[in-house]
Formats: C-alpha cells, sequence, structure tokens
C-alpha cells in the first residue's frame, strides 16, 4: 500500500452532525487514523438525522442514519461519558498522542478544560 500524507497521525473526532465529521473524515482519506468519540447511550446526534435508517442485511432496523453513514468512514470508534473524571483522563490521553476535532454540547463543556491544559503545556509538540 502506498503511503498517504497523513500517514502515522492520530486524530480524536469529538464532533457532531455533520461538518466536523466530514472533517475529521477527510482527514481518515488522507491517512490519518481518525478515531471518533460517541457519547454513552445517544451517539452522535447525526444517527438519527437524515431520513430513512439504513437496515441490515435481514431486514432489520440499525442505528445509523445516511447522514451518519455519508460522514464517518475511515474512522475507529469509542463510546466514552467525557463529562466525568475518568473518561475525560480517556480523552486527555487520545489527544495528548495527536490532534482533536471537535463541536460539543454546552454539557459537555469540560473538554475545554482538558483542551486548555494540553494547549498550555510547555512540552507539547
Amino acid at each position: 500500500m502506498n503511503p498517504q500524507a497523513l500517514d502515522g497521525i492520530r486524530v480524536l473526532d469529538l464532533s457532531r452532525i455533520l461538518a466536523g465529521p466530514t472533517a475529521a473524515q477527510l482527514l481518515g482519506d488522507f491517512g490519518a487514523e481518525v478515531i471518533k468519540i460517541e457519547r454513552p447511550g445517544k451517539g452522535d446526534d447525526a444517527r438519527r438525522l437524515g431520513g430513512a435508517v439504513l437496515r441490515a442485511q435481514d431486514g432489520s432496523p440499525t442505528d445509523f442514519a445516511p447522514m451518519y453513514v455519508c460522514a464517518n468512514r475511515n474512522k475507529k470508534s469509542m463510546c466514552v461519558d467525557f463529562t466525568k473524571p475518568e473518561g475525560a483522563d480517556i480523552v486527555r490521553r487520545l489527544v495528548e498522542a495527536g490532534a482533536g476535532v471537535e463541536s460539543v454540547m454546552p454539557e459537555e463543556r469540560p473538554l475545554e478544560d482538558v483542551y486548555l491544559e494540553l494547549l498550555n503545556r510547555e512540552d507539547r509538540p
């Protein structure tokens, strides 16, 4: 396989709906390892937007709406409650290893503290 422009770069995708996920998807298209973080019990709001829910091969409904699928290829995914200290610590460790894309709701603002802490570190790359 040919090397890509962003091989070896990790991107943490904390975004939702369309603009942020699409930006992170494009980074994945160029070779970045993109890890999408979704909220427990809710996931990305785009899972429920964009028309009919896609169906599995057996005809049963999935939790994937077309808009969600079109903006989330080339990504790994995990569920983390980053409003809790242990979740914020997971996010902190992942961001330390790469870059981040975010578009969070007001109740999820503890992430701002994580970002500010990392941005203000003197040993950051």
